[in-house]
């Protein structure tokens, strides 16, 4: 695996190396993995998005404009953020924000899987 902070003999190697050679992952720009690291929304979004081959999304500027902190989001995240706005995946929290930058609880993951589920994303 090409991320400094990988260790191949830990549980977690196999699956880290999995995810960057089919594009899911990239890691950070320092070319670590960030193992221990929290994950954020936008993150979360942008896995997601990369696992399901990168989806062309139209208007994503107009599909982000009803949250007032779009301004907070990556450049990497905008579309992956705006296919999960579009796919009903991911709709923002209750103060109408959508907190890219947030910390995605485990609440948040289960219900995220649960509608891309619910929407046969995952159906062969």
């Amino acid at each position: 695996c090409k991320l400094t902070d990988v260790d191949m003999n830990a549980y977690y190697g196999k699956a880290v190396a999995w995810a960057v050679d089919k594009g899911i992952i990239a890691g950070y720009q320092n070319g670590k993995f960030g193992v221990g690291d929290p994950i954020n929304r936008e993150q979360v979004a942008t896995i997601l998005y990369r696992y399901m081959k990168n989806p062309a999304v139209s208007d994503v500027d107009g599909k982000l404009a009803k949250f007032p902190d779009k301004g907070n989001i990556s450049e990497f995240a905008k579309a992956p953020l705006a296919w999960a706005v579009e796919n009903n995946i991911i709709s923002g929290m209750q103060d109408g924000t959508v907190a890219p930058k947030g910390t995605a609880v485990r609440a948040q993951i289960a219900s995220i899987i649960m509608r891309m589920d619910q929407n046969g994303m995952f159906d062969a």
